[in-house]
Parts: C-alpha cells; sequence; structure tokens
C-alpha cells in the first residue's frame, strides 16, 4: 500500500485524495489552515462554478495546450460523473455555467470532505509545511520527508496542491512556491489574476458604482494585447467587472516592466459601429433637441457615464440637444466607443481569485501531473503555471489535475 501525502487540502488536493484513496493508497492531506477548502467556498459568488459546458483554448490564456491535454484525461464528462458520486448533481445555467444544483459551495465541500472521510483519508489541519527532503531506496524509489510544525511525515509519493498566492484570507500565502523552489524546479513569475484594474485617471471618482455593457480592449504601447466584452463596474480606483478579470492577467504582465505605456480602451455601444452609433446620436438629436444637452444621453447610459463623456466631449451641458452638430456628434461618438484610460496595474493578490505563472508546465507530464525530473513528486491546481478566464475554467483544470495525480501516485 503507497503511502501518499498531499500538502494543501482545497480543491485540487481534496480530489487528489479521493482519487488515491479509491486506488487503495493510504492517503494523509497536510492544511495549514484549520479548515479543508475554504477557498472553494468562495467560487462562483458562493455558488461554485464547478466547470463549463464549452472548454477549449481560448479559456486558458496560460499554457492552453497542456491545460486541454490534462482536461482531456478527465474531461467534463468524468467531473460530472466524479460529483454525481459524491452526492453533488451539476445544473447548466443558459450560459454553460455549472453549478451544483444546491447553488452553494458548501454543499460541495461538504460532499469533498465526506467523501475523503469515507475512504479513511487523515485529515490533519493546521499543519505548516516547513521543508521537503528526498531519499532514493535502493530500487531508485524515492521517499519524501516532509517537516512540518507538527513534526515529520514520510511518504512514498507526494502531491502539492498548495494552491497559489491570490485571495490570502483564504489560505492562498504562496508558500507552495517555496517549497517547489527548495525541490530545485523552474517557475514562470507569478503575477495576480482574475482581479481589478487600477488607473490613475482621477475622473474615475465621479463614476464610482456605474455598472455598463461594454468592452474593454487592453492596449500596451498602443499594440491591443487582451479584449473582452460584458458588464464593466466603475470604481473609484479603475475597472471591474467579468471583463476586467478577463485581461487583467495581461495588464500584471505588462506592469511588472518598468515604463509601459499601458491603457484600457472602453467601448460602451459594442454593438454599434461608429457611423451605426453617429445616426443614433442624430436622431435623438431629431427628436430631443428641446431638451438639454445634460439629459441627451439619460436614455442610453447611466447618468454619470452621459454626464462624463460630455465634459470630455466639451459639449455644455445646459445647452439645447438641438444645438448640437455634426462635428459634436462625431467627437461624442468617438468618446463613447472609444473611452481612453491609463491602466496603472491591478489591485494586488489581496484581490485576485487566481495567479497567472507558476511551476512551468515543462517541468510535468499532462497524463499524470507527476515531475519529470522527479520521480513520485506530483503538482496540482493553481500552483501550475495555467490559469483559465472565469467561469469555472480554473476548477475544471483543479478537478482534472488532481484526479490524474492522484490516481497516477497510488500505483504500485
Amino acid at each position: 500500500m503507497k503511502r501518499v501525502g498531499i500538502i494543501g487540502g482545497g480543491a485540487s488536493g481534496l480530489v487528489s485524495a479521493i482519487a488515491a484513496a479509491r486506488n487503495g493508497a493510504q492517503v494523509t492531506v497536510l492544511e495549514h489552515t484549520v479548515k479543508f477548502g475554504k477557498k472553494l467556498l468562495a467560487t462562483g459568488n458562493g455558488r461554485c462554478n464547478l466547470t463549463n459546458n464549452v472548454l477549449n483554448a481560448k479559456h486558458y490564456p496560460g499554457n492552453p495546450d497542456f491545460a486541454l491535454q490534462v482536461i482531456n484525461e478527465f474531461d467534463r464528462k468524468m467531473t460530472f460523473d466524479f460529483f454525481e458520486g459524491i452526492g453533488v448533481i451539476p445544473r447548466s445555467n443558459p450560459e454553460g455555467y455549472v453549478y451544483p444544483r444546491s447553488l452553494q459551495a458548501s454543499s460541495v465541500v461538504n460532499a469533498l470532505i465526506g467523501e475523503a472521510d469515507h475512504l479513511g483519508v487523515k485529515l490533519l489541519g493546521g499543519v505548516t509545511t516547513n521543508s521537503i527532503s528526498i531519499k532514493k531506496t535502493s530500487n531508485n524509489d524515492s521517499v519524501f520527508s516532509v517537516q512540518t510544525d507538527k513534526g515529520t511525515f514520510v511518504f512514498d509519493r507526494l502531491i502539492l496542491a498548495c494552491g497559489s498566492k491570490a485571495s490570502p484570507s483564504t489560505g492562498s500565502d504562496g508558500s507552495g512556491y517555496q517549497l517547489v523552489k527548495q525541490l530545485g524546479l523552474e517557475l514562470t513569475p507569478v503575477v495576480p489574476a482574475l482581479v481589478p484594474l487600477t488607473s490613475s485617471w482621477k475622473g474615475f471618482k465621479e463614476l464610482s458604482g456605474v455598472r455598463v455593457k461594454g468592452t474593454i480592449n487592453l492596449l500596451l504601447d498602443g499594440k491591443l494585447i487582451a479584449s473582452d466584452e460584458g458588464e464593466l463596474q466603475l470604481t473609484d480606483y479603475g475597472i471591474s467587472g467579468i471583463p476586467a478579470f478577463q485581461v487583467s492577467r495581461f495588464a500584471a504582465y505588462a506592469c511588472a516592466e518598468n515604463d509601459v505605456n499601458l491603457e484600457a480602451r472602453l467601448d460602451f455601444f459594442p454593438e454599434y459601429s461608429f457611423n451605426e452609433l453617429l445616426s443614433l446620436f442624430h436622431r435623438q438629436m431629431m427628436n430631443l433637441g428641446h431638451i438639454r444637452c445634460g439629459d441627451f444621453l439619460s436614455g442610453l447610459l447611466p447618468e454619470k457615464l452621459g454626464r462624463a463623456l460630455l465634459k470630455l466631449s466639451k459639449i455644455d451641458y445646459d445647452m439645447a440637444a438641438g444645438n448640437l452638430d455634426n462635428r459634436k456628434l462625431r467627437v461624442l461618438s468617438q468618446n463613447a466607443k472609444s473611452f481612453c484610460v491609463p491602466i496603472t496595474g491591478t489591485q494586488g493578490f489581496d484581490r485576485a481569485q487566481i495567479c497567472a505563472g507558476g511551476v512551468r508546465v515543462s517541468e510535468l507530464s499532462p497524463e499524470t501531473m507527476e515531475c519529470k525530473r522527479i520521480s513520485g513528486l506530483y503538482i496540482v491546481g493553481e500552483l501550475v503555471d495555467v490559469d483559465g478566464l472565469c467561469g469555472g475554467y480554473n476548477l475544471q483544470f483543479a478537478w482534472s489535475s488532481g484526479s490524474l495525480a492522484g490516481q497516477s501516485a497510488s500505483k504500485e
């Protein structure tokens, strides 16, 4: 019977434990917080977005080929079957997002812990791992000694499921990166991802609280590097909402360099071309020529945003809308379609949902998640240099990588 140790009791760690125990291994999970699955409780706004009905390369900006190789080994159907087997019934919404039927992340965590307990997995919370040493046996197998604040644990196979350092209040403190560095593995630089963007533009203080459908285009030195569309949330510090989250990894990497020219170009009318929007504004002017310009956009945009666009376009609020000429309407259309603000960075690891970067995928086998240079060592979940968009993509990688590692680590 193989002794399988797992460091980290989050999504990938718990699935690893269940997969290994089902294969007959003696499994111990060491978690440095007292609660298992704490970060999982916050996913999907507390509803736990288990996976997505559509999984392809565009959903994984960080190493898509490797991510899809792993997911193809343990795919969406296997994920459905796994969760149904532990009493969690997945349900899809019209957008393809998959949640537990209960719409409660706590039911997912409880089911995972319950299954691990049922299989005899030792779940040890409040255990901080300090270091790992490896010895070779006479038949060239590895034996892992894990030194913790509660003593030393010895395992035949070891799975690192320590998570990243995003959202440290949930227990993700980045300690896993130190462990893999001790073991001599290579890391891609780690930055916050799925996180709000910050800007130095002072006008955001007046726009705080505005929610509007739009497109965000992220430009580095004038070149488009990322784009997304959906509900934008304008805040006193910059831009939030899912579209901002989706492009944030690119902003974080860009801002890690010095003296970059990074800006967000916002389109508040993505469903209209420039000429179509100009025609719409012209019809508004013809129909509402009797009202003042300050109210000209009230039926099209949130009031705060409409006023900001008028100010930027140098249009007098109190002027009659009927006095707007074609030149001013063109300027207004341009600003509404291309509202440019400087981006200074992100709100950092504290506000990030995940990280981009981590253990380089070249170090790992996508069929098993085993380290190519250290036999018997497996690395899964957020610790790997794979990051997905919002929508269940990161949890799917956690389930897939964790299951593959647990199955492989428990084999004789």
